[in-house]
């Protein structure tokens, strides 16, 4: 909660979003075969400061711009389930404990499936972030600045057997 006087406010409110399957979402995108749109997605510091709501982010390992303030991060949209038509940003959790999702529609015109993680034979053509971390777990993505696209894309690469 918030901590000063009530006589230092001029006013409070407290607003609940919801929906029918309590799902926000922000825009709608297409998956085209292997080609993942890169987009905008709601971050550490989406919400107000002085908020009694906290937002906690589903996925950490995005681009960042400093100019966004950790407001927004850079992600791969893709399914992370065959059967999800939801690219889930993060929840919001309102004070009583209740949460509402925020994403993206995902509309699929060529079906592509994530599969399984398999092992990789050839690992000197994969790069890994971390010491210590296995190529094996991670997803890679290859993306260009798309000059002639009007939209920023990728294009989604599985190292397998």
């Amino acid at each position: 909660m918030l901590l000063v006087k009530l006589t230092e406010l001029k006013g409070i409110f407290y607003l609940k979003f919801a929906t029918n399957d309590m799902i926000f979402r922000l825009d709608e995108f297409t998956i085209d075969g292997h080609n993942f749109p890169l987009i905008l997605c709601s971050y550490k510091n989406w919400l107000g400061k002085y908020s009694t709501t906290n937002f906690v982010s589903y996925e950490k390992a995005g681009i960042e711009f400093s100019s966004l303030r950790e407001h927004q991060i850079l992600l791969p949209d893709y399914p992370r389930k065959d059967d999800v038509d939801v690219f889930i940003c993060g929840c919001i959790v309102f004070e009583d404990g209740s949460q509402l999702t925020i994403g993206h529609e995902i509309e699929i015109k060529d079906y592509c499936s994530t599969g399984s993680i398999r092992s990789i034979i050839d690992i000197q053509h994969i790069w890994k972030c971390s010491k210590g971390e296995d190529a094996t777990d991670y997803y890679y993505f290859i993306h260009s600045y798309n000059v002639n696209k009007s939209q920023n894309e990728i294009n989604h690469k599985r190292f397998s057997e």
